[in-house]
């Protein structure tokens, strides 16, 4: 009787320990493969947000690489988004332009694990999809095995053995994959099409499949043409970008003799890639300054803007004395390391053709076109 009471304890804190390292481990397989990059997070009704990406297994947080002020002057150093709030996420976007060297090579790392899978990574798929389809009766055999084991015991120890076992199984189960579907296995590595629907918009994603999960689909390799939201004051996300390069100016508002001068932003804008963009506006809540630039390749243009309220600067006045800041990518400019607090913040929306990676999830989207092999 006492060894039963002993096995029933162990047993329980077995799954409790389990438990414990599941949930501090256990990572979305689509999501993980873009932890730690820099991505851009869209969301329904509300701006995409931007920075470095951390996934914990309740949730994800995005690292803004510069930190800002809210509407009441609080700063604000990150964005935390918990996994009962998360179905308002339309899309988690990697743009390759705005990844630096290390970031590419990394990323690059992880395609080409896809591209040259040996007969290793395919037999531990196959494992990991087999589980799946087999996991009611791995947890019952489980079960089974231990309950030979431990003999005869009195029904109430005999239950909690149980309730352990069965949380251990599950759980183990659950974290070593996700729910097998041969569809989506079929295409793992090849071009398909994607529908994914925003509100009453349905888009159509094209990419390669590179993994799936119960909640999300992911994408490689996509080349879109759509709006993106530059948050001006985020100068580390304006150098990163290999694309573009800003020239950003700020000229204070005084008087000239007796006339009064307005302040000016000014803004250039060189484009380095391959097609045109399309400088559309300025915007941040009710606040919204028309643009409507078009800038092809190897050209710059540039436009000025007299009327920005001062509540979209972090000190919530108008700066008094003038600023300049070149932000170039690190392959043409030197890095500047210094946030400057003077810049608007504020969204500067550019229309463009991008190549990015996507995770979409998956109650909104769905695989509706396979495509041959990438």
């Amino acid at each position: 009787m006492d060894s039963i009471f002993y096995i029933t304890i162990i047993f329980v804190f077995a799954a409790a320990l389990i438990s414990f390292i599941i949930q501090r481990w256990a990572l979305d397989r689509c999501l993980k493969h873009f932890r730690d990059f820099h991505v851009s997070v869209e969301q329904e009704v509300e701006d995409p947000v931007w920075g470095e990406l951390t996934v914990y297994p309740g949730g994800i947080e995005i690292l803004y690489s510069e930190a800002r002020s809210d509407d009441s002057g609080n700063t604000e150093t990150s964005y935390i988004l918990f996994e009962d709030q998360m179905e308002k996420i339309t899309a988690i976007e990697r743009y390759h332009e705005e990844l630096d060297e290390e970031d590419q090579a990394r990323r690059l790392k992880d395609v080409n694990s896809l591209k040259k899978r040996g007969l290793f990574k395919k037999l531990g798929r196959m494992l990991r999809n087999l589980s799946n389809a087999f996991k009611d009766a791995i947890s019952q055999a489980m079960g089974l095995f231990v309950s030979q084991a431990r003999g005869k015991a009195s029904s109430s120890m005999a239950k909690s053995q149980d309730a352990g076992i069965k949380k251990i199984g599950d759980e183990t189960l659950g974290a070593v994959g996700n729910r097998f579907e041969p569809i989506l296995e079929r295409y793992i590595g090849s071009k398909v099409i994607v529908e994914a629907k925003n509100g009453d918009v349905l888009a159509r994603h094209e990419g390669i499949l590179k993994e799936y999960s119960s909640d999300w689909i992911e994408l490689l390799e996509c080349r879109e043409k759509h709006e993106t939201y530059f948050l001006v004051s985020d100068s580390e996300r304006l150098r990163l970008n290999r694309d573009i390069d800003f020239f950003l100016r700020w000229i204070p508002g005084g008087k000239k003799g007796r006339r009064k001068v307005k302040a000016v932003f000014h803004c250039r804008i060189r484009n380095f890639s391959d097609s045109s963009i399309r400088i559309c506006r300025l915007e941040k809540g009710d606040y919204q300054h028309p643009i409507n630039l078009e800038i092809e390749p190897a050209e710059d243009a540039e436009f000025e803007v007299k009327n920005l309220p001062a509540d979209i600067f972090s000190g919530k006045e108008l700066p008094k004395i003038e600023h300049t800041m070149i932000l170039e990518s690190p392959h043409r400019g030197e890095h500047q390391v210094i946030a400057e607090s003077w810049l608007p913040e504020v969204n500067l929306v550019i229309e463009g053709e991008r190549v990015l990676d996507l995770c979409l999830p998956r109650a909104r989207a769905v695989l509706r076109h396979g495509g041959p092999a990438a």
